[in-house]
């Protein structure tokens, strides 16, 4: 899975992120899949797209926040800042 645009994304990031942090995640994503072309085996698609995944989330983690009584993501405070 090569994410090019927002239809592309999973669901729960489609569904429940502001858009820039949907850009977030598929920019990230598309770093990790390439990064992680060689490094996993050819019959490990499941693993490569299982490590992009979670390195897409983790970059939208480090600047927005879910708040868990409405589920609704925003920028974190300390990245307001900036």
């Amino acid at each position: 899975m090569h994410t090019q645009t927002s239809c592309d994304l999973p669901e729960c990031a489609r569904g429940a992120l502001p858009q820039h942090a949907q850009v977030l995640y598929r920019k990230a994503f598309t770093c990790a899949w390439e990064q992680y072309a060689g490094a996993v085996s050819c019959g490990a698609l499941e693993t490569r797209e299982t490590i992009a995944r979670q390195i897409a989330w983790n970059a939208v983690k480090n600047i927005y926040e879910k708040d868990e009584k409405s589920g609704v993501w925003s920028l974190r405070r300390e990245t307001q800042r900036l």
